[in-house]
Order: C-alpha cells, then structure tokens, then sequence
C-alpha cells in the first residue's frame, strides 16, 4: 500500500496525494459498507484489502487532474 502510494504521489503530483488518500479512504469505506449490506451484518473484525481501494482512487486522480482543485474551489477553500 505504501509504494502503491508513492506511486500514486510521483505519477499524480504531490498537491493531488492528499485528496488520492481520501478518496481511496472513502472507496473503503464504500466496499465496507456494501459488504456489510450484502452479508446482513457489520464486523469490526473485518478485513478489507486496501490496494484496491488505493488504485481506484489514484486512477480517477490520474484521469482527472483538475478535480482536486475543483473541489477546493467548491468547497470554498
């Protein structure tokens, strides 16, 4: 996860890495959540590979480079 990271940080720029790992956070914590809908039940215990979650969200910072300053901007930063 963490060269998956540098990865993401070298390809992307430094100023998109912030927003790669919140964004990959939030992707976790959607996988999280539609597993626990689909099995009925939500664990602590679980495990979920973040790999994935990490390079969803370093491709749609690489895809599209503008959106973390979109965001900024909208969000009024």
């Amino acid at each position: 996860d963490a060269k998956l990271i540098a990865a993401a940080g070298a390809w992307c720029g430094l100023a998109d890495l912030p927003w790669i790992i919140f964004w990959s956070a939030v992707f976790g914590l959607l996988v999280a959540l539609a597993g626990a809908v689909r099995s009925g039940r939500l664990s602590a215990r679980a495990q979920i590979p973040f790999g994935p979650c990490i390079a969803a969200a370093f491709w749609v910072g690489w895809l599209l480079p503008g959106l973390p300053a979109w965001l900024t901007m909208l969000l009024g930063g």
